[in-house]
């Protein structure tokens, strides 16, 4: 009996220290990107979400996040042009959210923007908004994320 216990003992340290070495290192683990983890880059810019504003670009985004998103460019009548990018459905650190990211494009790129519009349609107060699709996409993706809602 004395001697059935002891080898119990000795066999279930002996599957604990496995099961411990199989176990992944915390430095090892993926970083859990969750909204409240925002960190500073070497240049001074926001970290969040797995990017960095001001230096991060939209393709960047879309494989961190593992998502396609929606790409429109909107003209107020007396405002610039502004692009975004609406990703509906981003699952980070357990978290489900829509993310809205602005993009700047540059001002040279625009009129391409504009020729390169799927759908264009004018809003209530005169502005347009022009869905992208083909090389508009294509410009977008290489542009820089400035924010993030």
């Amino acid at each position: 009996m004395n001697r059935t216990g002891l080898l119990a003992v000795l066999l279930l340290t002996a599957a604990l220290f496995l099961i411990m070495m199989l176990l992944p290192d915390e430095q090892a683990a993926e970083p859990i990107h969750t909204p409240w983890s925002v960190t500073l880059s070497e240049r001074g810019n926001s970290q969040l979400l797995g990017i960095t504003l001001d230096e991060s670009t939209l393709l960047q985004a879309q494989q961190q996040w593992r998502a396609s998103p929606k790409i429109t460019l909107f003209m107020p009548k007396e405002a610039p042009a502004k692009v975004e990018a609406y990703f509906e459905r981003v699952t980070l650190g357990g978290i489900r959210a829509s993310i809205v990211a602005e993009i700047t494009v540059p001002e040279t790129e625009l009129t391409t923007l504009i020729d390169q519009g799927a759908r264009i349609s004018t809003q209530g107060d005169g502005s347009r908004k022009i869905t992208l699709d083909g090389t508009g996409v294509g410009i977008v993706e290489q542009s820089i994320i400035t924010s993030l809602t």
